[in-house]
């Protein structure tokens, strides 16, 4: 599942007594790329999560169902047989048991990690306006360090 995103702030009307801010940033493509990579990684492993649960649930069912049928068959013959077959039965539910706890912890770890790679990047692309200019000619963005350079140079 992909993380829970912060919920939007929806702003009212401006009001006729301020001026209209008209320096508003263009989002930068370049964190629209990365949040649309983290995106299609997260469905993906989201995908594959779902995939290997249903994997361990259908061969549990299997397993299982073919125990079930073979305590049924030996309940009448021998005891020591079916009281076998019964503890396979119970070995093969808690296996299954911890393979799925196994599986909803990777899935907690790998939504903690994407969690912290979408608050990185939205923490990058929050920062991106104070620390790049855009150059009137070219419409390049120049990051801050390289100003100073910029403006001793002849």
């Amino acid at each position: 599942m992909p993380p829970k995103r912060q919920p939007l702030r929806i702003r009212g009307p401006p009001s006729d007594d301020k001026p209209e801010d008209s320096s508003a940033v263009a989002p930068d493509l370049k964190a629209i790329q990365i949040q649309k990579r983290l995106d299609e990684r997260v469905e993906k492993i989201r995908t594959d999560y779902l995939t290997k649960v249903d994997g361990v649930k259908k061969r549990a069912k299997g397993r299982i169902t073919a125990l079930s049928t073979k305590v049924n068959q030996a309940r009448g013959k021998d005891l020591s047989r079916l009281v076998e077959l019964l503890h396979q039965r119970q070995t093969t539910q808690s296996t299954i048991a911890t393979k799925l706890t196994g599986l909803e912890r990777e899935l907690g770890s790998l939504r903690r990690y994407f969690e912290a790679g979408y608050n990185v990047v939205e923490k990058r692309a929050a920062e991106l306006p104070d620390i790049c200019i855009t150059h009137p000619e070219t419409g390049d963005e120049e990051p801050k360090e390289y100003r100073s350079k910029a403006a001793a140079m002849p």
